[in-house]
């Protein structure tokens, strides 16, 4: 996403407009994914079939790309929190603060509630273009009539993190802590588990839990490979391209040539 500043009709006063990165863009387009190709062009094609259908899924669009930078950042910032806590086995006194082991618990828990926030909002996406569809991320990924990309047996990672987030979230699981390279938590939530046993003590490599995120954006990526496979490979969208200078210029480019940038 960028800011991109523009010129009030009518006016002298210029304001910020927050932009997608393909609609506005320096040089060529070297990298993208297909989530993210999926929603540039979505929010320009709903608003062509559909205006009023269109300005929520324009806003979608944007939430979820947003939402994302979100997962990204707690994401660094738990590992970063991570290795801040001393080594236990490297301690000379029998007293250690506990502050440094607070702060990655309160960034995994800020990761989590990213993680979930945009597996809610990519619920809220895929309805308006299947309005069938459950609410709600995890009963939709759960039944039959889920996209094939977003069933929940389809990625593993989605029973770990379901487990990990709604304990941690919801049920007063007794303080989770580090311990070597794994979080360690009790299980304590009443209804029903996806991965670990009501009552036991877990421990989740720290490894598992930050491959929430790949896992994420494996699972939307093959979604938006689906869904841009339904569109015209030629259709053809505007661009705002700045030179080095910062001077712009408008730019055609087609589905098909965005496409060509995937990872």
């Amino acid at each position: 996403m960028k800011l991109v500043r523009f010129n009030v009709e009518g006016s002298t006063d210029r304001v910020w407009v927050l932009q997608h990165d393909l609609y506005s863009r320096q040089g060529p387009i070297v990298k993208t994914r297909p989530i993210h190709v999926m929603t540039f062009a979505h929010e320009v094609v709903a608003h062509i079939v559909d205006p009023k259908k269109g300005r929520r899924q324009s806003s979608l669009c944007y939430t979820l790309e947003a939402k994302l930078a979100g997962v990204n950042h707690f994401g660094a910032a738990m590992a970063e929190a991570f290795n801040r806590i001393p080594d236990p086995s490297s301690r000379t006194s029998d007293l250690a603060s506990w502050e440094p082991a607070a702060a990655f618990v309160a960034t995994l828990e800020a990761y989590l509630n990213a993680v979930y926030s945009t597996l809610e909002v990519t619920n809220h996406l895929a309805r308006t273009f299947d309005v069938n569809l459950k609410d709600g991320f995890r009963r939709m990924a759960l039944s039959k009539i889920a996209p094939s990309a977003l069933q929940f047996n389809h990625w593993p990672w989605l029973a770990s993190f379901y487990d990990v987030r709604t304990e941690l979230g919801h049920h007063g699981s007794p303080l989770p802590f580090p311990r070597g390279a794994s979080v360690v938590l009790t299980i304590t939530q009443p209804g029903k588990t996806h991965r670990f046993e009501r009552g036991k003590q877990v421990q989740v490599p720290l490894s598992e839990v930050l491959g929430y995120e790949d896992g994420l954006r494996a699972m939307l990526d093959e979604w938006a490979s689906d869904r841009l496979a339904k569109l015209d490979p030629n259709l053809t969208f505007r661009q705002l391209v700045f030179d080095t200078e910062g001077k712009r210029e408008g730019h055609d480019i087609t589905l098909s040539e965005l496409m060509a940038t995937h990872l």
